[in-house]
């Protein structure tokens, strides 16, 4: 199907309409990959040009073609774009175009949204942890526990750590040692946290546990759950004939279009 128009050109430096120029409507195979719909096809001599938006439709690279008008539609010259080559089957009026990743515009899957909302102030609450054993042994009972206390608001969150227990060797002796408390103000857009207070550190093979106190202002990457604290793999490369690569994220297939 083809047709034969001979319109005057355009003002402007951008293109010319010509006459002898044919507008036909041709099957695509591109990258041996038979596209569903056929497109609009202007061949001049040996330029062969389809629509803007169908290039923009294969994400081809398009800046560095020559653009043309014809009947107020923008043509873009196939082998004007780099790594692009194209071959007319005229008896099938097929357009089999063959483009190089390079001549693709990159497809990207962002893996965490950088874009976020204002942080939601907190509102007061507390919370009680404890982990609790008991033992008897001949006839001697004994009850311990660790516990952890805290109460937080939009200002911070305090919290203290002690050890207790009841029955020492029968002696029915009770016991209470604190280990940490303190106070402490998390910054998320920073991914910081300011603490004061104190606390105990743990000894080792023929150290003792110190106790110590201060004031800590230190990185904490633990406000931002999704952030990566790792460097992320990275794949290149290309293909010198076409392949198909499936992108799973979070066991869901995402559909890619062509690009490299």
């Amino acid at each position: 199907m083809a047709s034969t128009a001979g319109v005057a050109a355009p003002p402007g430096p951008v293109g010319a309409e010509a006459a002898g120029v044919r507008l036909a409507l041709m099957g695509v195979r591109l990258n041996e990959i038979e596209q569903p719909d056929p497109v609009w096809v202007l061949r001049s001599g040996e330029s062969v040009s389809v629509t803007a938006a169908t290039a923009k439709g294969w994400r081809l690279r398009t800046e560095a073609a020559a653009v043309s008008t014809f009947e107020g539609d923008s043509y873009v010259a196939l082998p004007a774009i780099p790594g692009v080559t194209v071959v007319i089957d005229e008896v099938s009026q097929t357009l089999a175009v063959t483009a190089a990743p390079a001549a693709f515009e990159s497809s990207n899957v962002m893996a965490r949204r950088d874009t976020r909302g204002p942080m939601t102030r907190s509102a007061p609450g507390a919370f009680f942890n404890y982990d609790v054993s008991g033992q008897v042994a001949s006839g001697a009972t004994a009850l311990r526990g660790l516990f952890e206390i805290g109460a937080f608001s939009g200002g911070g969150t305090a919290l203290t750590g002690f050890i207790a227990g009841v029955g020492d060797a029968g002696r029915g002796a009770r016991s209470l040692i604190r280990l940490e408390s303190n106070w402490t103000i998390d910054d998320p857009a920073r991914m910081r946290s300011l603490r004061i207070g104190d606390g105990v550190t743990r000894g080792s093979t023929g150290t003792s546990s110190l106790r110590f106190a201060g004031i800590q202002l230190a990185s904490n990457f633990a406000t931002q759950p999704g952030f990566l604290t790792m460097a992320l793999p990275t794949l290149s490369g290309s293909a010198a004939v076409p392949s198909v690569v499936d992108v799973y994220v979070n066991t869901v297939l995402h559909q890619l279009l062509f690009s490299p």
